[in-house]
């Protein structure tokens, strides 16, 4: 072993800028293991022009969504050193689907990501089903978004028919699909929207507000803020979708609301609506989405796998 203080001495690295999926791969799960087992564990954030020096002394290395030549490199030096290296992914990013934006460079990955999964000595993921799409159920484990229960409020929000949608520029295949397209059309009049991150070419009419991309942090202090009574996540249905996560549903409980999808009663949305609820439903729904979560998605039982995993990582 390399450490020396008796902690494990762990290399969190990620891209520069903070996205909404860093928040709750990186952010919100490693603020939370380092609070809980901080006392076992050294945890210093990082990218990958990290000094080699530094390298020479970490345990353990976690790299999200690697999918780039630099990023071979990176993780082919780490294993030089003898460092223990976890892979993180929240996305199946050997499906990515026609209409997506990253398509085309999904097509360039190929052997590349072979390549960078093949040093890894484990896997976290997002869900079951990506742990079963990518294949290697001995070195994948699945790690789910997770919020701790004062991340919700204890009651819903005040009906005030208020709906949003979250997202990035590269979900506007599942924003323009003809069936999401008619399915905001058959509502845009019944509800105060808001639209944050990006805006899709719909047919907006009445209360409509655009919100611009934010910074993680200041994003979801204003969710919680929000009285968002429904997140809405329409998705094109494709083997990339099927292995999403459910972070709308989660947001949706921070902000005291529920969330409306299309892939409502699937694993991990069990709990969210195929279409637009009505106050009382909305309401009843809260509180069971609430305690779904709770025994589910807690972050706090989340942090406790993750611990146990470097633990079997670095012992074994």
């Amino acid at each position: 072993m390399k450490r020396q203080s008796g902690k494990i001495k762990i290399l969190v690295v990620d891209d520069i800028a903070l996205d909404g999926v860093g928040w709750w791969r990186n952010s919100k799960p490693f603020g939370a293991l380092e609070k809980l087992y901080g006392q076992f564990l050294e945890i210093h954030q990082a990218t990958e022009n990290v000094d080699a020096r530094i390298l020479e002394t970490v345990d353990v290395v976690v790299r999200f969504r690697p999918c780039s030549k630099k990023s071979l490199e990176f993780l082919e030096v780490c294993k030089e050193f003898g460092t223990k290296i976890i892979l993180d992914i929240d996305d199946n990013l050997w499906k990515i689907p026609l209409g997506h934006p990253l398509f085309l460079d999904g097509m360039a990955f190929g052997d590349l990501l072979h390549e960078i999964y093949g040093l890894a000595d484990r896997i976290w993921c997002s869900t079951d089903e990506l742990r079963y799409q990518v294949g290697d159920l001995e070195r994948c484990e699945v790690m789910q978004n997770a919020i701790l229960p004062s991340d919700m409020p204890e009651h819903p929000a005040e009906w005030g028919r208020k709906a949003m949608w979250r997202g990035h520029e590269k979900q506007v295949a599942d924003l323009l699909s003809r069936s999401s397209y008619d399915w905001f059309e058959a509502n845009r009049e019944k509800y105060q929207w808001t639209f944050a991150g990006y805006v899709p070419d719909y047919p907006f009419k009445g209360d409509v507000r655009f919100q611009a991309k934010m910074q993680p942090l200041a994003y979801f202090l204003s969710l919680k803020k929000s009285q968002t009574n429904i997140m809405w996540k329409p998705m094109t249905e494709n083997p990339f979708n099927d292995a999403k996560s459910n972070i709308a549903l989660l947001e949706a409980a921070m902000a005291g609301g529920v969330c409306v999808t299309n892939y409502a009663g699937r694993k991990g949305w069990e709990t969210a609506f195929a279409d637009f609820p009505e106050e009382a439903e909305a309401t009843a729904q809260f509180y069971i989405a609430r305690e779904e979560i709770e025994e589910n998605f807690n972050l706090r039982e989340v942090t406790e796998r993750r611990f146990q995993s470097i633990i079997e990582l670095v012992n074994g």
